[in-house]
């Protein structure tokens, strides 16, 4: 099971307060300070990065000390009062008083009427606030009694399914080692477009694939869907050759990549071939339904992901998951895929080597990798010799 996520945000005074309250959380769950936050969503504004927060976050902890509401009254000081009241006030709407924190040292006549509700855990102040030790010692008791209610929480019937942004989504689709769901299995996913054309998550999947987690992907055969398969193989192949994320979003630095790492592409894509951990089927038209499984083939484990707009709501876990995958199968007739060992395949009748739809497959594998595209061709459907 995946840990809860719980967001830590306070002014730039109480920020060891802060930095120490993280530190107990984490001995349990996955705490991150704002901060941490805001610099691995830098081209974001402040609201957008706290919106997002409040999508992908199960939890959220708001530290208010006595000058962020009280004292002198510089715009320093106002700022950072009004730009905590204002994040308590954002997460309350956006996942419940329920799962608000405000670890405050403020008298509770001093606090607005309009945070009524929220769990409020009082804390002594320490005399210095710069320091690690009185901070430590500050947040002790505040730490023991978040863990308390979130053990509570874990324990019991558990908490409303939240939607999920694809970032969340991500972050679940890691080994259970590394904090996320998935077992040695299976991830399926129907989407208009492939979740992980990104530099960390194409990294995370060539991480996961590794690591004996085989992929299954629906996309329609359509020219976008034939580029969008290249740009998700290109980028998975690469993700051990690619410096950063910068060199991953820029296409003619990639094209560079491949022309200067031929072979160990091909032989990294055969390796994918010989082990099937990477199987793309196209579609006639595009998915109705739009979706993804984690741990597909475990009855126990498996969990459906619905998409909604740009979200995902987990739709069923367990046994009608795993007979969500089983009747997909059955109906996309791909069950026992024909050649075992290629990566594309036609389906519900799509015929992948004729027409339109394999012009435009033959261009983009082209484009994607220059002085290979035969080679990767055949490995994608034929499998290797």
């Amino acid at each position: 099971m995946a840990k809860f996520k719980i967001f830590i945000t306070s002014s730039g005074r109480t920020r060891v307060l802060a930095e120490k309250l993280r530190d107990t959380l984490t001995t349990d769950y996955k705490a991150d300070l704002w901060n941490k936050v805001s610099k691995d969503k830098p081209s974001e504004t402040r609201i957008e990065m706290l919106e997002e927060a409040a999508r992908e976050y199960d939890f959220a902890v708001v530290i208010l000390a006595r000058d962020d509401v009280t004292g002198a009254k510089t715009d320093d000081t106002l700022k950072a009062r009004d730009n905590c009241i204002f994040e308590a006030g954002l997460f309350m709407a956006a996942i419940g008083r329920k799962r608000c924190f405000l670890v405050n040292s403020v008298e509770q006549s001093d606090l607005p009427s309009d945070l009524g509700g929220i769990i409020s855990l009082p804390f002594k102040e320490p005399d210095n606030l710069e320091s690690r030790d009185e901070c430590g010692e500050a947040m002790t008791e505040v730490g023991g009694k978040i863990l308390d209610i979130l053990d509570r929480v874990q324990k019991g019937p558990g908490i409303t399914n939240r939607p999920l942004s694809r970032h969340a989504l991500l972050e679940r689709e890691k080994k259970t080692y590394d904090g996320g769901d998935l077992g040695e299995d299976q991830v399926v996913v129907a989407s208009m477009q492939p979740l992980e054309v990104g530099y960390e998550s194409a990294l995370q999947v060539r991480n996961n694939i590794e690591s004996n987690i085989r992929y299954v992907y629906f996309f329609q055969g359509s020219d976008d869907g034939a580029a969008k398969t290249c740009h998700l193989l290109q980028l998975v192949l690469l993700a051990r050759i690619l410096g950063n994320k910068t060199e991953a979003d820029n296409f003619r630095t990639r094209r560079e990549k491949v022309e200067l790492n031929r072979d160990r592409i091909v032989d990294e894509l055969n390796d994918i071939c010989v082990k099937g951990t990477v199987k793309i089927y196209f579609l006639p038209a595009s998915p109705d339904l739009q979706y993804c499984i984690h741990n597909a083939t475990d009855q126990i484990n498996a969990k459906l992901y619905l998409k909604h707009r740009d979200e995902f709501i987990e739709w069923e876990s367990g046994e009608a998951a795993f007979q969500f995958w089983r009747l997909v199968k059955d109906r996309q007739g791909i069950a026992d895929p024909q050649p075992p060992y290629a990566v594309l395949y036609g389906a519900l009748g799509l015929k992948l080597r004729e027409g339109a739809f394999f012009r435009a497959l033959k261009n983009e594998v082209g484009r994607y990798f220059p002085g290979i595209e035969e080679k990767v061709m055949s490995l994608c459907l034929d499998g290797p010799e």
